[in-house]
């Protein structure tokens, strides 16, 4: 099945030589390095709470953005 985000996977891996789920995962571990000192908390918990692939990231933020309009449309008169 071809995600939103698999032409975006493909240039990557051409530019880079590897795939982004694989640089993806190496950033992430040097990133948790760097936040493990506690110098930067609030930015800590933001990467904890990332998801290490793209089209994973487009639904997490789809779900959130549609929970966002649900309360809009309770909140208005009829809705």
């Amino acid at each position: 099945m071809k995600g939103p985000f698999t032409d975006l996977y493909t240039d990557f891996a051409g530019t880079l030589g590897v795939t982004l789920t694989r640089w993806l995962r190496a950033r992430r571990k040097r990133a948790g390095e760097l936040f493990a000192d506690g110098r930067f908390p609030l930015l800590a918990k933001i990467h904890e709470e990332t998801v290490p692939d793209l089209d994973g990231l487009f639904e997490y933020s789809l779900v959130r953005h549609l929970d966002g309009f649900a309360v809009l449309v309770r909140e208005r008169p009829g809705g």
